[in-house]
């Protein structure tokens, strides 16, 4: 029988929960980015997933912070919802508005950065944030009111 308030067998457990976010935020990763080529939203309940408390985050894996790959999601589903050439294929009043809470999320987002940029972490941030911004710019451009 296992002893699990064991030290042994907390730091085993603590090991496997560490390493089950890891492949959890590394597969999210994945699915958000492969967004972009797919034109398909993720697949993954990523925004659940990015924002339930823990102490691994995108940021410490790939450089970039959650409310930006939430952004890149977020923009997957609405490019998702033209039909491939910019034209919006469901309710413009809605798609007009999720594009608009994209934007400023993002604008947001890039404004709450410090103005100093002295980690590598906050200058991807910033990169990811531009990319971000400017591919909703080039792949929604026909969509506009």
């Amino acid at each position: 029988m296992l002893d699990l308030t064991s030290p042994t067998q907390l730091a085993l457990r603590s090991e496997h929960e560490i390493a089950m976010k890891f492949f959890v935020l590394v597969s999210l990763w994945i699915d958000i980015l492969a967004c972009i080529a797919t034109r398909q939203k993720p697949q993954l309940p990523y925004n659940e997933w990015l924002f339930q408390e823990s102490e691994l985050t995108l940021v410490h894996i790939m450089g970039c912070q959650n409310w930006v790959m939430k952004a890149i999601g977020d923009l997957g589903a609405l490019v998702e919802s033209t039909d491939g050439e910019g034209s919006v294929t469901t309710r413009s009043e809605d798609f007009h508005a999720e594009q608009q809470r994209v934007r400023d999320d993002i604008e947001s987002g890039l404004s709450s950065m410090s103005s100093t940029i002295a980690e590598v972490c906050e200058l991807l941030r910033s990169l990811y944030c531009h990319a971000v911004t400017s591919w909703l710019m080039q792949s929604l451009k026909n969509s506009s009111p």
